[in-house]
């Protein structure tokens, strides 16, 4: 085996690594410089990767809503709060 064939048996190796990605990521507005994930930040990332050919690697994680549970891990049930009291005003 060359030097160059073990490199490329990398490449075919089943990865553990994931990505979360979904076009409706490009419906994030926010008002600007409010918060840093804006829809442009997120589209150059995806491209970053996919051009390096990380994204052929990665096993794809299909998005979904996140559970409150999840969010207050994190974040305060505050801003649960006002995350839901925004979205039924809009």
């Amino acid at each position: 085996m060359q030097n160059g064939d073990a490199a490329e048996d990398k490449l075919t190796i089943p990865s553990k690594l994931g990505y979360i990605y979904d076009t409706r990521m490009m419906q994030h507005e926010c008002i600007p410089n409010f918060h840093p994930e804006q829809p442009l930040r997120i589209w150059c990332i995806f491209e970053k990767l996919e051009e390096a050919g990380c994204i052929r690697r990665m096993v794809h994680i299909p998005c979904r809503e996140a559970l409150q549970e999840e969010v207050t891990l994190v974040h305060t049930q505050k801003l649960w709060d006002t995350v839901e009291d925004f979205q039924s005003v809009s």
